[in-house]
């Protein structure tokens, strides 16, 4: 499982007349989906489940308000930091990659009522990099994954729109293991 890091980093420091903006998902805005499971969503829970296990598939996801960033705003840096948080379903040694992508608000409208095929096949505009492997996932181990200039330009883009809100979703390895972060 995954969930956003509960340890502070250290703040970068603004470029004059710029601002450092850090945004979370708000309670009940970020959860997992299996395909097995007739609940639909685990919004809320604690954990992001992604990947493979016991015959279940899972992907996690989680929408980011961002109405604190100004439209028109320059992004200079952007990251999400996540961390790990248990191994008791977790295979170190199975291989795979896990990926985490952006996507448009309006690619997944509603998230409490997405299934799990409508979360799994909404087109990504951006896989950021790098790609997570086991080892990176370990419990306590802290995973950032950049948002380098395109995909900062792609985050502008959705500003000047008008864009309310982003979404982050969490995809693992298809039947190899399932990580908790």
């Amino acid at each position: 499982s995954v969930a956003a890091a509960s340890v502070r980093y250290g703040t970068p420091t603004a470029e004059p007349g710029g601002r450092t903006i850090s945004i979370a998902a708000r309670p009940g805005d970020a959860g997992w989906w299996t395909g097995g499971d007739a609940r639909g969503n685990h919004l809320g829970d604690s954990f992001l489940y992604a990947g493979y296990t016991a015959g279940q598939a899972f992907i996690s996801a989680a929408r980011f308000e961002l109405g604190s960033v100004p439209r028109g705003a320059a992004i200079r840096s952007a990251a999400i930091r996540l961390s790990g948080l248990n191994e008791d379903r977790f295979d170190p040694n199975a291989g795979g990659v896990w990926s985490v992508q952006l996507l448009p608000d309006a690619a997944v409208p509603d998230l409490k009522t997405a299934s799990f095929q409508a979360l799994f096949n909404a087109p990504a505009a951006v896989t950021l990099f790098p790609t997570f492997f086991a080892a990176d996932l370990g419990v306590g181990e802290e995973n950032v994954a950049e948002l380098d200039a395109a995909s900062r330009a792609w985050l502008e883009g959705q500003l000047l729109e008008g864009a309310e809100a982003l979404i982050m979703r969490i995809t693992g390895p298809g039947k190899i293991g399932r990580a908790h972060v």
